[in-house]
Parts: C-alpha cells; sequence; structure tokens
C-alpha cells in the first residue's frame, strides 16, 4: 500500500514537471550562441520544441495510466474487505 502510493506521488510529480517544462520550452535550451551565427536558430528550434511538446504529452499520458492502474490495484485490494465490512 505504501509504495503504491508513493509511486502515485512520483507519477503526479512527474506530470507536474512535464508541463511546467511545457509552459516554460524556451528555458530547457539556448540555441542563440550555437546556430545564431548562421541565422538557423529558428528552424532548429521550432523543431525541438515540437519533440519536446511531443515528448512531454507521452510522458503525462504514460503518468496518468500509471496513477489510474495504481488507483484501481488500491481499489481492487480493498473492495474485498470493504464488502465483509457490509456484510456484517
Amino acid at each position: 500500500m505504501g509504495t503504491r502510493l508513493f509511486a502515485i506521488l512520483v507519477s503526479a510529480f512527474n506530470i507536474g514537471l512535464a508541463a511546467s517544462f511545457m509552459t516554460h520550452i524556451q528555458y530547457l535550451y539556448t540555441l542563440q550562441g550555437a546556430l545564431g551565427f548562421w541565422g538557423g536558430e529558428g528552424l532548429v528550434q521550432s523543431i525541438l520544441n515540437q519533440v519536446l511538446i511531443i515528448v512531454f504529452v507521452i510522458v503525462i499520458i504514460t503518468s496518468a495510466v500509471k496513477i489510474g492502474q495504481m488507483l484501481w490495484r488500491i481499489f481492487k485490494t480493498r473492495l474485498p474487505a470493504l464488502e465483509t465490512a457490509l456484510k456484517s
């Protein structure tokens, strides 16, 4: 039970972190120095933004599914105990 709750907290933290990175994507990297000399930073930055957003969406979805699985397991193990308590 404790490890499942900890896994839920870690997955929720992953969702929060990925959402934070998605909203502040410009702070993840700097291309001014590397590509600014040739003027190619706009195209590369746009491609990297799209790739990073896709990665963050995948992280959010998989973390949400993991939270759902853990909650289902907690509910499934507690359900028989709840049924016997209601019957008596």
